[in-house]
């Protein structure tokens, strides 16, 4: 239910009522209606609360996945070949290439330039 909604049934309501029933628990009403639409937007607020959590925990869950890929990235080991056909190791590496120049701090891929 919507706070227009309890406002909208509260004035029906005191509407059905004649003045001195109205003058009587019209204190009572208010109260009620003060609560009721306090109790509301209470819930509206936990609700966007909950939504920015949840965005916010998928974005957590992207993050941790892109670092747990360049870790386990960084801890494969394999040898670099001079002759792919032959499949023979090479013994001294020129050139080493490091997870840091594909994946940012962040887990992101960096483009290459």
């Amino acid at each position: 239910m919507t706070i227009d909604e309890v406002n909208e049934k509260f004035k029906k309501i005191t509407d059905k009522l004649d003045d001195t029933q109205r003058a009587l628990l019209s204190e009572d009403l208010l109260d009620l209606q003060t609560s009721v639409v306090t109790d509301i937007n209470g819930s509206l607020a936990k609700d966007n609360e909950i939504q920015k959590m949840k965005e916010e925990k998928i974005k957590l869950l992207e993050v941790n996945g892109k670092l747990a890929q360049r870790v386990a990235f960084e801890e494969q080991i394999e040898p670099t070949f001079n002759n792919a056909q032959r499949g023979e190791p090479q013994q001294n590496a020129e050139a080493k290439i490091d997870i840091s120049d594909f994946i940012s701090e962040k887990g992101e891929i960096i483009n290459a330039k």
